[in-house]
């Protein structure tokens, strides 16, 4: 199916100023993105889940599990992706997208090798996944050395983010009958091409060398290419477009096109912000045309329940910090406004230990699983020493699992399979960003947010980890705030995000993280905003 067509004479007002829609030198026709046809009330492709079952049955490189064990909303997404061979999966952590999408290309798999792109962590997962619910055969690429790929059909070629753009050359030959790019959200960076004037006056545009940029030639080669996310807007609805361009390069305008008119740009005397939402009824109808969403409410209404609770560490209640004076120093230095706010997150988190030892320690004693995320490695490693240390004397049963960004996806599997498989008391200390997307942690009773998440796409990928399929025990998600620090800007900051996110992606969960980070109560007496009432404080 072509992403294009033409349209010649009159263009429809619904149509004017849409960003992806071009007219010839002409000016009678138009170049029209397939994307913008819900504008003008044209129907969509889609299978009903009767439809995506039978077709389900007909593809002889699912398992027999597979396909007895496919829920209706896994049927629904295929339904949603088989018409279409360029689209976005959107479906919450743990809800089983990841084998949707392997039966969506199930069918062109027979003819070809696939290609699946997701963080490097993750790899393991998908390459578990491929021999569990299909007869396909999966080879994880590594490394920063590539070697030749072999055109076979039923292979699955596995690669993580991290390591694309050295395989680059490798993916484009293999001409791959579908590509599946997983996490699809961690590509925020919308510069992928630079212009290069040429002496004619022309304008000549050279790829750069960075992930954004391979990931959109492989991109070409292939014959289908599917996205897949829990968590379409990382941060602000400008961070959309790196997806959207991914799936169907220019056809949503350029960056600027799309900002301007979606993302409520706002001057600041020096350039365009894009932080805010605009046209948001028109995004919402467009974006119905590539791709399927399905709610966590509908995925996970049979699960044990998930419970969000904030607890504010007063000064009194704060440890001192131990040797940050020289990290917040040096992040000063830095320039950099992410890297100084990460180094006062930290600050925060390490004023968080008694009030985090105590709470392990009584999960512990009760016989509970238990799940901390923490700030950096070494504050990682200091907070599982010390927790042993504690539970060697007070809980002597329970067993201290730790894990970070350091040890290798091997070493981090390990350590996962043998938390998973501990019946408790234990704990698993880890840095969020090592553990937090794409890895299950659904045997868990108490997760300890330890290192505040500081965008709401970390919200939902961390929270993902511990409410998925396959949980058997309800979990108690918590949030540490302290009280004066850098957490309570975050937190106040998420909030913000929150709401224009909500906007564009209808989905009660994160009405759900909106009330829980600002006090909201579900009694008309507690329906205050806590951290309305914080001085906003500048970092």
């Amino acid at each position: 199916m072509s992403r294009l067509y033409d349209l010649t004479g009159h263009l429809p007002e619904v149509l004017r100023d849409v960003p992806g829609v071009k007219t010839f030198d002409d000016g009678g026709t138009w170049r029209v993105p397939h994307n913008t046809r819900p504008l003008t009330g044209a129907p969509r492709p889609l299978l009903d889940v009767d439809a995506a079952r039978a077709a389900v049955a007909r593809l002889p490189l699912l398992s027999a599990e597979a396909r007895e064990r496919m829920t209706e909303h896994q049927l629904r997404l295929i339904g949603g992706a088989l018409p279409m061979p360029f689209h976005h999966l959107w479906a919450p952590a743990g809800s089983g997208k990841t084998l949707a999408a392997l039966a969506a290309k199930a069918d062109v798999a027979q003819k070809g090798p696939l290609v699946v792109i997701t963080p490097a962590g993750v790899t393991p997962g998908w390459e578990r996944q491929v021999l569990r619910w299909t007869l396909m055969d999966p080879r994880v690429l590594t490394g920063q050395t590539p070697h030749k790929l072999k055109n076979e059909k039923g292979a699955v070629y596995i690669i993580g983010w991290e390591v694309l753009k050295y395989w680059k050359r490798q993916l484009k030959a293999l001409k791959a009958q579908a590509i599946i790019m997983d996490e699809t959200h961690t590509l925020r960076r919308p510069k992928h091409v630079r212009a290069i004037q040429q002496r004619d006056g022309s304008t000549k545009f050279q790829s750069l060398d960075n992930t954004l940029a391979a990931a959109i030639d492989i991109m070409k080669s292939a014959g289908s290419r599917y996205s897949l996310t829990a968590s379409p807007i990382p941060g602000r609805v400008a961070d959309l477009w790196v997806q959207l361009h991914l799936i169907e390069p220019w056809q949503w305008g350029s960056f600027y096109d799309f900002a301007q008119r979606y993302c409520g740009p706002s001057h600041n005397g020096y350039g365009f912000e894009y932080k805010g939402v605009s046209c948001a009824e028109e995004l919402r109808t467009r974006l119905t045309a590539v791709r399927t969403y399905i709610s966590l409410s509908e995925t996970h209404k049979n699960l044990p329940a998930k419970r969000r609770e904030v607890v504010r560490i007063s000064h009194a209640q704060q440890d001192k910090p131990q040797g940050m004076k020289r990290e917040l120093k040096k992040a000063a230095k830095s320039g950099d406004a992410q890297t100084f706010l990460e180094a006062l997150l930290m600050e925060a988190a390490s004023r968080k230990g008694s009030v985090t030892k105590k709470r392990v320690l009584d999960a512990c004693l009760s016989g509970q699983k238990t799940v901390v995320f923490t700030a950096r490695r070494r504050h990682c490693d200091e907070l599982a020493d010390t927790i042993k240390r504690l539970l060697g004397q007070k809980c002597p049963r329970a067993t201290v699992f730790s894990g970070h960004g350091e040890q290798s996806v091997e070493e981090r599997e390990k350590t996962r399979l043998a938390y998973m498989a501990h019946p408790g008391p234990c704990v698993l200390v880890g840095t969020g960003d090592a553990w937090g997307v794409g890895i299950d942690l659904q045997d868990t009773d108490l997760c300890l947010m330890v290192m505040l998440p500081w965008t709401p796409d970390k919200v939902i990928q961390w929270e993902g980890r511990f409410h998925r399929l396959g949980q058997t025990r309800p979990v108690l998600i918590t949030y540490l705030i302290c009280v004066g620090t850098a957490d309570e800007r975050v937190a106040d900051t998420v909030v913000d995000k929150l709401e224009d996110i909500v906007e564009i992606q209808e989905e009660r969960e994160l009405t759900g993280v909106h009330d829980a980070l600002t006090g909201i109560d579900v009694t008309p007496e507690g329906r205050i905003s806590l951290l309305s009432r914080i001085a906003k404080r500048q970092l």
